[in-house]
């Protein structure tokens, strides 16, 4: 057995703890003040502090009013996990509101930047194009076309290869040194 002395861990930083759900039930109920805290996106906005993981979002429309005639301003506040808010937004969720403020964000700023750009029109994905230093089935037609003078038949890129093989006595290299001249 060792010797050594046991060292006591470096005290950590003192985390709150989290509120389980029965807690915070029982406070709910009995009309316990919640804590809370400040939104970072606008200070103004207060929640209760169990809701810090979410992202808190306002979101505004306009509608017409039909008995009053004019146009009325409708504010909902949405609490949304990261991932679901950035799965909406990708998807145009929020296309049918005027206005979408966000009033407290969990992610780190990093998160935030990324996930906030605007995608670039070249960085889309785009359909994939083939590469054009292999041949296809239209090269080995046209060539067969060119050698035999006739439309090719309905057969495989393999079989009109060898067609053409047949017919000009060719190696492969040579041949493929005659199809891109």
């Amino acid at each position: 057995m060792s010797t050594k002395a046991k060292t006591a861990p470096a005290a950590k930083a003192v985390a709150k703890p989290k509120l389980d759900l029965k807690t915070l039930q029982a406070q709910q109920l009995s009309g316990e003040d919640l804590t809370t805290a400040k939104g970072n996106g606008d200070d103004s906005y207060e929640f209760p502090e169990h809701e810090a993981q979410f992202i808190h979002l306002k979101l505004t429309r306009k509608e017409n009013d039909p008995v009053k005639k004019e146009y009325v301003t409708i504010e909902k506040t949405v609490k949304l996990y990261p991932l679901q808010y950035e799965r909406m937004e990708k998807n145009g969720t929020f296309a049918e509101y005027d206005s979408q403020t966000i009033l407290h964000d969990p992610r780190t700023k990093a998160a935030v930047s990324e996930a906030s750009k605007p995608a670039q029109p070249g960085q889309a994905k785009e359909p994939m194009t083939p590469i054009s230093t292999l041949p296809s089935l239209q090269d080995a037609q046209m060539r067969y076309k060119q050698v035999y003078e006739q439309d090719a038949p309905a057969v495989g890129y393999d079989e009109l290869v060898e067609l053409i093989k047949e017919k000009n006595g060719l190696t492969d290299e040579e041949l493929e040194e005659t199809a891109t001249v």
